[in-house]
């Protein structure tokens, strides 16, 4: 399977839109539309005002990459170390997403490279998540780049990268780090015996077993709270959520949002009526399905076995999906599963 880097994606939840009063900013910002953020903001917008998760129109632009805007908006006064509510930096965001000429401007403007997130996970160590060869590879060799600098769980920047398939990256970074690939090592959780990964339910925080769902196909959902293309999908999920309920289908989603509180918070806006487990950072579903973006729809046989996996959202992506269940749905009833009660 290929490897997809993880993207972060900072946005505006569609339920919070008539509440914010900076959303306009933020998503002139991500839109890439300066001339609308320039009018916007001498019209007496705060060009460091701070919409939901306290994310501002320079955490935006860094994200998407708009030099341009990163560049005007610093030039007049915004807050280049601004935090947002996960203690993410308008650096880092930049460093996740590979955009090195943002990275480098606002180095140059004097961000802190060093900044780590509330989780401890700094601007180097958001690069080799994300794979950014480039940008990692420039923040290795950086004077006063932290290269021993260890996240809340104790990882440096090598465990980041060390169960990719992304060789050359490994290399480097155990190079300039000095680590071995069996130093403090971090093992994925294992899967089961079936080859389906063990989650933890979103309301008891219990450990469950996919393969208790054999007999039954099974639409898995990975998404998150932040995710754009995860709203989108919604519409299509309750869809399929009402026809599990006369056919032997189960949807579950599986949200990478390191928060539960949030995710429920969330759940209590948006109809959501199935099944919800917590998968924080998606350090099990990128263990086992490789899941490197939102949203990655997996459907699973009957039998418990991998019958399709998509990523992203789009009408192409919807009418695939849509066929995937199908054909596996008739698939089920060839071989006498029927949904029970």
């Amino acid at each position: 399977m290929k490897s997809f880097c993880l993207i972060l994606l900072i946005i505006v939840p569609l339920w919070a839109q008539e509440e914010d009063p900076n959303r306009k900013l933020v998503f002139l910002a991500e839109d890439g539309d300066l001339d609308g953020l320039k009018k916007a903001i001498e019209a007496g917008g705060d060009i460091n005002g701070k919409s939901r998760f306290d994310i501002t129109p320079l955490h935006q632009a860094a994200r998407e990459g708009h030099l341009n805007i990163v560049t005007w908006l610093v030039d007049r006064g915004a807050v280049i170390d601004n935090a947002d509510y996960y203690g993410w930096t308008p650096a880092m965001l930049a460093s996740s997403e590979g955009h090195l000429p943002v990275l480098k401007f606002l180095a140059e403007k004097g961000a802190d490279l060093n900044a780590a997130d509330k989780e401890g996970i700094t601007v180097l160590m958001w690069a080799c998540a994300n794979l950014q060869m480039d940008t990692a590879a420039w923040l290795l060799e950086r004077e006063g780049i932290d290269l021993d600098a260890r996240d809340n769980q104790n990882r440096g920047p090598y465990q980041f990268v060390h169960y990719s398939d992304h060789k050359e990256l490994k290399t480097l970074v155990a190079q300039k780090t000095g680590v071995t690939g069996t130093r403090k090592k971090v093992p994925p959780r294992a899967p089961t015996e079936s080859g389906i990964l063990t989650l933890v339910g979103l309301e008891d925080g219990k450990p469950i077993d996919l393969s208790d769902y054999r007999g039954e196909v099974v639409l898995l959902d990975f998404w998150a709270t932040w995710c754009k293309p995860c709203h989108a999908a919604l519409p299509s999920l309750r869809s399929f959520h009402r026809k599990s309920q006369k056919k032997p289908l189960r949807v579950i989603s599986v949200s990478v949002d390191k928060n539960a509180e949030l995710v429920k918070d969330y759940l209590k806006k948006e109809s959501m009526p199935w099944t919800h487990f917590i998968d924080p950072y998606g350090k099990v579903s990128q263990a086992v399905f490789k899941v490197r973006g939102y949203p990655t729809f997996i459907v699973l046989d009957h039998e418990g076995k991998i019958a399709y996996t998509g990523r992203g959202w789009s009408r192409d992506r919807a009418r695939e999906l849509s066929a995937a269940v199908s054909k596996q749905l008739r698939k089920a009833k060839k071989a006498g599963i029927v949904k029970e009660g």
